[in-house]
């Protein structure tokens, strides 16, 4: 059995280099998990990350299906943004051969099962949820020729029904995984080492999907785990913790960084923290363990909205948080989100008036806008909060564009205050790319 895994491209827009080069390179470290494991089962891996090769589907078609393309299973994962191409890649390769098997998985058809059948007649089966042990025992069915109702956590077609099993827990162990098959990727493309720490997300945010993913459960792993997969990589400069958050579990945390300063890691990182986890012990030990770079998710300037989104968090707590690891001599960015359903242009004008004087204070502040991805609190209840979602036109579902109106904003009024907030004099000279901020999916 010959395995590909594939990381589609992003949409045109987003695959100029000067795009790439900004810092949308992500290691897919979700997809060497998936390889890894079927590795260490005996099974024959490929990876191919068209994103980062910056390879569309058609270039795709012709340089990959026009050669040597002998694979029995092709897994694609998809973001929304991402989703439109995952299935033009799907076609191209039923087309190619009807006989390869469509494995489709990730945030987007974790969320859209019915609707991804709907509009694809190439897609096999779909993963729900996190992918490892499914996607082995998918294989292994495919391979034997058993019935896939077999196994926990998929949808797929049986003739014209399409039959959903019983629903797969994520995993509990995360220190039970191997690491990721980084020796598959091309790893001098990617912006920086990564690793992650935990998964989930111990919020439920209602513009975010992460908590929903992962069906609400937060995970962190060990730090001999940690510890040793850092041992692996081949650089450890600025590394990136892709966590939700790294501050969820407070003390798991704290004994990460232990572990880094008593193995005499001589790594540089960077990493999210939540706000209201940051306290002064904390900050000082990721500083001593080679943390220079943090992140506060903090959405609104607005007491509020951040209460009405679920936030938890208080600009009191915020300023706290900020002022603790400017002392402790961190890079500080803050992210903030605008178009929440209670977001008011009151609301947002104040929300800028916070970032300005959080960038006077050398803070690098980032803004998009709230986009309602599948599985998100906002789109399964658009009714309750009243919004109009405008466009399911999948690649618009990027942080620079409004795709909603809400109860008190258009949509036309949500995008000519993103612009002025962007293009504001002082946050646009910190933000020279200022449509290119890290968004929920990407």
């Amino acid at each position: 059995m010959k395995i590909l895994l594939v990381q589609p491209p992003l949409p045109k827009t987003l695959l100029l280099p000067e795009i790439l080069d900004f810092g949308l390179r992500f290691t897919p470290l979700s997809l060497g998990y998936l390889a890894a494991v079927l590795e260490k089962n005996g099974y024959e891996v490929e990876i191919l990350d068209l994103h980062v090769l910056e390879k569309s589907p058609e270039d795709f078609r012709r340089e990959f299906l026009n050669k040597r393309f002998d694979y029995d299973v092709v897994g694609i994962t998809s973001t929304t943004i991402s989703y439109p191409n995952a299935l033009r890649l799907a076609a191209l390769i039923k087309n190619y051969s009807p006989e390869i098997k469509i494995v489709l998985g990730g945030s987007h058809v974790s969320f859209t099962v019915d609707d991804t059948f709907q509009e694809s007649k190439d897609v096999d089966i779909i993963v729900i949820g996190e992918g490892e042990c499914t996607l082995l025992e998918i294989v292994q069915c495919v391979e034997k020729g058993m019935d896939l109702e077999r196994v926990p956590g998929i949808a797929f077609r049986k003739g014209p029904q399409v039959i959903k099993t019983e629903t797969r827990s994520p995993e509990s162990n995360l220190d039970s995984l191997p690491f990721p098959a980084r020796h598959l990727m091309p790893m001098e493309k990617y912006a920086t080492p990564a690793i992650v720490a935990s998964r989930g997300c111990p919020r439920q945010c209602i513009f975010c999907s992460a908590g929903a993913f992962s069906h609400g459960r937060y995970r962190v792993r060990g730090a001999d785990s940690i510890i040793n997969e850092l041992s692996t990589l081949d650089s450890l400069e600025n590394v990136a913790f892709y966590d939700n958050t790294f501050s969820g579990n407070y003390e798991r945390s704290i004994e990460i960084c232990r572990a880094i300063i008593n193995k005499k890691l001589e790594m540089v990182w960077s990493c999210e923290l939540r706000a209201d986890t940051a306290d002064k012990y904390l900050l000082e030990l990721m500083y001593q363990a080679g943390c220079r770079s943090i992140q506060y998710g903090v959405e609104s300037g607005n007491e509020k909205v951040l209460a009405d989104i679920k936030k938890h968090i208080t600009k009191e707590q915020v300023n706290k948080a900020v002022d603790l690891a400017q002392e402790a001599k961190f890079e500080v960015a803050c992210s903030f989100t605008i178009g929440h359903p209670s977001d008011t242009q009151e609301s947002i004008l104040e929300t800028a008036d916070y970032m300005k004087e959080l960038a006077r204070k050398g803070v690098k502040v980032v803004v998009g806008i709230v986009v309602p991805y599948p599985g998100t609190t906002i789109r399964k209840n658009a009714e309750v909060y009243g919004l109009q979602i405008h466009d399911n036109e999948w690649e618009k579902y990027h942080p620079s564009r409004p795709v909603i109106s809400t109860p008190y904003l258009t949509k036309r009024q949500i995008g000519e205050l993103y612009m002025k907030i962007v293009f504001d004099e002082l946050l646009s000279s910190q933000n020279p790319t200022p449509l290119l901020q890290k968004g929920a999916q990407l």
